[in-house]
């Protein structure tokens, strides 16, 4: 058995060699194919294939050569922790205000993350995401650090003109800060009035924003001054159990809002 330190620094040591052990562990291959595919000498290629061999990553089956079971639970290792890295990179202009290191996200969740990010073009690009997933979904779980006009209008016109499921979980500043604007609170209390829950939970101390669109998860990271500096979503069942348990723990210990709570 090789040491997994060892292969994996071995394989990444060279783009052919993960091309190669990749390339078999797919499906079987000739050696004159993966000389195209790496675009290499057949002497290279020989010579890593013989190292593979010594290894016990593949064998031969007559002129071609097949991944071992170490050599295609080898080949998805070093693939799982390449997307990864990729998955890192594309969040890193959030890195800033994402709290990665707090996360504690499924293993390889950043691999199948897609990030959405404001540019000089478009510097509304994440909120607009946003909305876009709101406005297409029949069920919204949501919990969220702060309340605007536009969302709340939204929320109000979905549930009650769409038949939109809505779970809004706020902290307790976010309401108060609500029932103090207008603007703000004449819908909120539209929508209490609605079937939908509105409820006050404690703070999340990890995301300012939580959320589930149907099949969709999504965080966001905000500014210093709560201006959405982008959202990271995924369409895997991992992350969408995992924010729904999330979601879960802050309505389990939320107060839900009723009528009362917003007198004429």
């Amino acid at each position: 058995m090789n040491d997994p330190f060892d292969a994996m620094s071995y394989v990444l040591r060279s783009r052919n060699r993960f091309a190669i052990l990749e390339a078999v562990a797919d499906r079987p291959c000739e050696r004159s194919a993966l000389v195209v595919r790496t675009e290499s000498s057949r002497v290279t290629v020989g010579r890593i294939l013989r190292d593979f061999e010594e290894r016990a990553w593949v064998t031969t089956d007559g002129r071609e050569y097949v991944a071992t079971v170490e050599g295609r639970a080898l080949a998805n290792a070093v693939r799982a922790a390449l997307d990864e890295l990729k998955g890192v990179e594309r969040v890193a202009p959030l890195l800033p205000e994402f709290p990665l290191e707090d996360a504690v996200l499924p293993r390889g969740a950043l691999a199948a993350a897609s990030v959405t990010t404001p540019n000089a073009a478009q510097p509304l690009r994440p909120t607009q995401r946003l909305t876009e997933l709101g406005a297409n979904a029949d069920v919204v779980r949501t919990y969220a650090v702060g309340i605007t006009v536009e969302a709340t209008e939204a929320h109000l016109e979905l549930v009650r003109d769409a038949g939109q499921h809505l779970e809004l979980l706020v902290p307790t500043t976010a309401l108060e800060a609500a029932r103090q604007t207008s603007a703000v609170r004449e819908p909120l209390s539209a929508l209490v009035r609605t079937d939908a829950v509105v409820a006050v939970c404690d703070p999340d101390p990890t995301f300012p924003f939580v959320a589930r669109f149907d099949d969709h998860a999504v965080l966001a990271a905000t500014t210093d001054n709560g201006t959405i500096a982008g959202i990271v979503e995924w369409e895997t069942d991992e992350m969408a159990a995992w924010v729904d348990d999330r979601l879960d723990d802050h309505l389990a210990a939320s107060d839900p809002l009723t009528p009362a709570e917003f007198p004429p």
